[in-house]
């Protein structure tokens, strides 16, 4: 069966069927390019203000009638058919996302804090709108800080810093994929842990347990933990950009009013990762190895429109 079933309301950890599967085409990559359509709709919100910010909520609240009217859909792409010359049109609109939102991101900052066009309860609704369109920072940043090219991991990285977390992109390739399921992962809540226990320890290990992998790494090659190479240079300095950028524009103010947007959009995404892990443990053999990740150790979700809009990322 494929992951979830209807009778399952499309959300579980089970097993994805395999004979059912889909190959790399236009055709099944073009409903992936519908979350590029909230981005004209931010644009004129953010230029025309006023009745303009309508339209990207309503976009936002599309998602749970549409997933209600088109249902279900648990196939998933052979990765043997799946070469990268055959997944352009895929990585396409995931490419596009990544480069349109610093763009719009800038463009609707400046709005807010330097032309200033609008009254104040326009301005903090586009600042709710900008902070719900930023939470998509972590699907996009995710699916890019897993792939080989490095242009695009550290574009990855650079997306995740506008939300003030960059130090995800070590913590999650490098600790929770690992780990996951197990003990020794913080993103993964046991059963019974409520999520204002897990929140702060998963808050302060990612941080930590990034430098602790970071300084490893270096080790293995024999590095000082000082070393260039050491990825928290670049967070660093993608962090002083976005934030140099923020205190340019407004002042000390708008800096800790952007500390706080950043900190919704990560309370947003610990929510989700707290659920798609929770209660889930892998098995520690008798070799003293913990079995290998399958889907059932995640919860995942089938709606079929949701993950168009989230590039699978509810299938986790």
């Amino acid at each position: 069966m494929p992951q979830e079933t209807a009778a399952s309301g499309g959300f579980g950890p089970h097993n994805a069927d395999v004979s059912r599967l889909i190959e790399p085409s236009i055709r099944t990559a073009l409903p992936h390019y519908l979350p590029l359509g909230v981005f004209p709709l931010i644009l004129a919100a953010a230029a025309y203000g006023g009745w303009w910010l309508l339209p990207p909520f309503l976009f936002f609240a599309a998602a749970t009638p549409l997933d209600r009217a088109l249902g279900l859909d648990g196939r998933n792409m052979d990765p043997a058919k799946a070469p990268g010359r055959r997944l352009i049109w895929h990585n396409l609109p995931v490419w596009c996302w990544a480069f349109l939102w610093p763009v719009t991101l800038v463009f609707g900052l400046w709005q807010i804090l330097v032309a200033n066009p609008f009254a104040i309860w326009e301005n903090v609704i586009l600042a709710i709108i900008l902070t719900m369109e930023a939470q998509a920072v972590f699907i996009v940043g995710h699916e890019l800080v897993h792939r080989r090219t490095p242009w695009e991991r550290r574009w990855g990285e650079f997306l995740l810093a506008s939300a003030s977390y960059p130090q995800y992109a070590t913590e999650h390739v490098y600790i929770h994929h690992a780990q996951v399921g197990t003990p020794h992962d913080m993103g993964s809540a046991p059963k019974g842990e409520s999520f204002w226990s897990y929140f702060p320890k998963e808050i302060v290990s990612n941080l930590t347990n990034s430098w602790k992998m970071a300084s490893q790494l270096l080790a293995r090659r024999r590095l000082p933990v000082w070393h260039y190479s050491n990825p928290f240079w670049r967070y660093g300095i993608y962090v002083a950009f976005w934030y140099g950028l923020v205190f340019w524009m407004g002042g000390i103010w708008a800096v800790l009013v952007f500390l706080f947007l950043g900190f919704c959009c990560v309370f947003s995404m610990k929510i989700s990762n707290y659920l798609q892990h929770y209660g889930l443990r892998r098995v520690l053999l008798p070799n003293g190895r913990w079995e290998k990740v399958a889907p059932r150790h995640s919860w995942s979700a089938d709606w079929k429109f949701s993950n168009w809009m989230f590039f699978n990322m509810q299938r986790h």
